[in-house]
């Protein structure tokens, strides 16, 4: 919204020389200082029978939720969101329908876009394509009576109290550094961003470069600034409202605060509703076949609760344009809590869900600091809270206006050049107010982005990265009153507050954090991603190794696809992000893929002479991931009496129990998930000690024998019994050529006579007796036959102990 000031005026006479004119308090202000209501009788009455009229068809749009959710896709090119809008978009031949049926009306095209169709011609026929009428502020709105495929037919300000002088007006250079945005030129081969504006007022457009000549700045490039008719309005005709200069203060502070950016200008009549909504529906069109447009900046509106159904139809065609790709940013009022009509409420399309609406505040460079400025608008709208709102206002259930605040005080306002007509030509004024919020908002969003050669098409709605930036990506403003209070967090003065746009941009452009696993056993690695708040991409490429530079982002998939290596080892997978046609994002991890299990081995020992200690150690390696954990795991006669958990390779000693059966399992897992399993058994023999003899044993000692002991005997049915569990039985004995035969008994049960007779004596000698299928306890007895074996000299049985396994 513009706010004129009081302060003094110098008109440029001579390079050397300003002269200074004051400006009287009772100047006239902008008819329409858009924040403000549009009275009706702006809009021209239905005309007699047999006068001319126009008219704006707004085609049925196939698919409204789908152009909604685009609306709010962000960081979408030209080429990208063509293929997006496809369905959503009437087709050729709908169109082709309602041409050839309005044309049997008499009516002719004067011009059209995707999504609306102007056109021309006697009254009568004019009002055969309406119903019933729905008056609304900047038109009528008409049902469609008989032409198929249309969904509406649409037939074709005030300004801000007097202020102080500004003491000292600030430029461009003075937003970007408070406010954080670069003073970069865009990269070399990338393209300069495009700002359009809509205005109500023609504008000399000499002026701009009259303004970089008495503000220092390079002369703006040839074609830098383009007027746009819309609908015939003039662009260079002023309509006696001084809105021209709402125009200058426009184009002036863009020029200002982002040299750099090319700007378009769309002109429209003022009080012509039919004008408006088509200005939309033509950025959108440029949008579509034109890269480069990155942001719109209204500096106008209208109290948006006594403006329905305009402002639903007008809604539709903002959806279309921020679907193109476009950030739309509007200025909230200049009348605090209140519509420019003096009723409780906002102002529209600053109100719109998609649209950013920038409240204003009172900048001292100083610090610098910030208060809310009291003319900043702010309030509830009728649209339900938008989903990004939800948190920052969990108890209203309307749309809070603004979302952003810029310095708006005509105090610390902008210093405007234009002819002002007192008759001395060009001359000096300072503004304020939201009109001023909004523009070099918009500027410093796009001079953030070219910056870093992302002019190449729009990122479109930013609201959810907004209100998903941290706290520390903008000023709380604290302070200032507008009728609501400023505070802590969010308020209805300056809503999250005056933005670093730095920051802001590295969260609308921030990298997406890829996430795949640290370990696989599988060459095909799943990939997935997680997107920065309010950040949405087109499509996916995923890979690994190094990453490529973005090519474009035809063909590739919604979702990032699995990524297939071709052997174990360790990888650099990415991912990249498209936001828009040839724009992405590149974010990387490392996996290790592992698909062999680790190598486990096991060694095992009892103490030679007594069995009293087992002692166990493994060994543990995985050269590719690396090992995870080791369980080990001793059992006693198949009962555990040992477990540990270790990191890898290690020993464990336990004391032995005679005629156990020791036995270790590892279980060895590496980083990835591989398991092996390695097992070792060990029996500690059951001691001569360990039987119950009858008469006719005797024992002697032996260094040679288990324990250092033995027993012997030649007496004929002498028995020693042991009981042992396991599932296979050996004798440990001594052989010698005097040794007779032993018989076996099994649980009473008599197995077979072995023979213990060898020429040479031999000591520790293993005799197997008996296996079974599984471990258990059995009574085994040895009975001494008294009878020599074959070349034997004697009948003597040695019994040194018992090996269980």
């Amino acid at each position: 919204m513009l706010t004129w000031g009081t302060n003094a005026l110098t008109r440029i006479a001579t390079p050397a020389r300003l002269k200074p004119r004051l400006r009287s308090a009772g100047v006239a202000v902008c008819a329409l200082a858009l924040t403000s209501a549009l009275p009706a009788q702006a809009f021209a009455a239905t005309p007699a029978s047999g006068t001319e009229m126009s008219a704006t068809l707004v085609l049925r749009t196939p698919n409204p939720a789908a152009t909604s959710s685009l609306a709010q896709a962000g960081g979408l090119s030209r080429a990208d969101r063509l293929a997006r809008l496809a369905g959503t978009i009437p087709s050729a031949a709908e169109k082709a329908s309602v041409r050839s049926s309005i044309g049997g009306l008499g009516l002719t095209v004067d011009d059209s876009t995707p999504w609306t169709i102007v056109v021309h011609g006697p009254a009568a026929a004019v009002r055969a394509l309406a119903s019933s009428g729905r008056a609304a502020g900047g038109g009528v709105v008409y049902d469609p009576a008989s032409v198929a495929g249309v969904a509406s037919v649409v037939i074709g300000g005030q300004g801000s109290r007097m202020t102080p002088m500004a003491a000292q007006p600030l430029k461009g250079t003075d937003f970007r550094t408070t406010y954080q945005a670069s003073d970069a030129a865009p990269p070399a081969g990338s393209s300069a961003p495009v700002i359009a504006t809509l205005q109500f007022a023609g504008w000399n457009a000499s002026e701009l470069g009259a303004y970089a000549t008495w503000a220092g700045l390079p002369s703006p490039a040839a074609g830098q600034f383009t007027a746009v008719s819309v609908d015939g309005a003039s662009t260079t005709l002023d309509d006696g409202s001084n809105g021209a200069a709402e125009v200058a203060l426009d184009q002036e502070s863009i020029y200002s605060t982002n040299r750099f950016a090319t700007q378009r200008g769309y002109f429209v009549t003022n009080g012509s509703g039919q004008g408006e909504l088509d200005a939309y529906y033509r950025i959108a069109a440029d949008a579509l076949t034109s890269s480069g447009i990155v942001a719109l900046s209204i500096s106008w509106g209208r109290c948006e609760q006594t403006h329905e159904p305009f402002v639903a139809l007008v809604h539709n065609a903002i959806a279309s344009l921020v679907a193109t790709g476009v950030t739309v940013f509007a200025s909230s009022g200049d009348d605090g809590a209140l519509c420019r009509d003096g009723s409780t409420g906002v102002n529209y399309p600053a109100s719109d869900p998609l649209v950013v609406a920038v409240g204003g505040t009172s900048l001292d460079l100083v610090g610098p600091q910030e208060t809310g400025w009291s003319g900043s608008g702010g309030g509830l709208s009728q649209f339900p809270r938008p989903a990004y709102q939800a948190a920052a206002l969990p108890n209203v259930t309307t749309r809070a206006v603004p979302d952003i605040a810029a310095d708006a005080d005509p105090n610390t306002g902008f210093d405007v050049v234009h002819d002002f007509g007192t008759g001395f030509g060009l001359e000096y004024d300072t503004f304020g107010g939201t009109s001023l919020a909004s523009p070099i908002s918009a500027a410093m969003l796009t001079a953030e982005l070219a910056s870093r050669g992302l002019s190449n098409g729009g990122i479109g709605d930013i609201h959810g990265a907004l209100y998903a930036a941290a706290a520390t990506s903008f000023r709380d403003v604290v302070s200032g009153n507008n009728g609501f209070a400023a505070g802590s967090g969010y308020d209805m003065v300056t809503g999250l507050g005056a933005p670093y746009w730095h920051p802001l941009v590295d969260q609308l452009v921030q990298a997406p954090v890829v996430s795949a696993p640290a370990f696989t056993t599988s060459k095909t690695v799943p990939v997935s991603v997680t997107a920065p708040g309010g950040q949405t991409f087109l499509s996916w490429a995923t890979g690994y190794g190094t990453p490529p530079t973005c090519t474009n982002n035809t063909g590739k998939p919604a979702a990032p696809a699995p990524v297939t290596v071709p052997s174990d080892g360790v990888y650099t997978v990415w991912a990249q992000g498209y936001l828009s046609y040839q724009r992405c994002l590149t974010a990387v991890t490392t996996v290790v893929v592992d698909g062999a299990a680790p190598t486990v081995s096991v060694t095992a020992k009892a103490s030679s002479s007594t069995g009293k200690t087992v002692q166990y150690g493994w060994a543990v390696s995985d050269p590719t991931s690396g090992v995870g954990n080791v369980l080990a795991t001793v059992l006693r006669n198949g009962k555990v009496v040992w477990s540990a958990t270790t990191a890898g390779s290690s020993t464990v000693t336990l004391k032995g129990q005679l005629g156990s059966i020791y036995q270790l399992v590892v279980v060895a897992t590496d980083k990835a998930g591989n398991a092996s399993t390695a097992k070792k058994a060990l029996s500690v023999p059951y001691d001569d000690k360990s039987f119950k003899l009858s008469t006719g044993w005797s024992r002697v000692r032996s260094h040679a024998a288990f324990g250092g002991t033995l027993v012997k005997s030649a007496k004929t049915g002498a028995t020693a019994r042991v009981k042992a569990y396991g599932s296979s039985f050996a004798l440990l004995t001594t052989t010698c050529s005097t040794c007779g035969i032993v018989g076996v008994f099994v649980d009473g049960k008599h197995l077979r006579d072995i023979s213990l007779f060898s020429k040479a004596t031999k000591a520790q000698v293993v005799v197997n007796l008996a296996s079974y299928h599984q471990a258990k306890a059995h009574t085994i007895v040895l009975v001494v036959r008294g009878a020599k074996a074959q070349k034997s000299k004697g009948k003597v049985v040695n019994v040194d102990g018992l090996l269980a396994r």
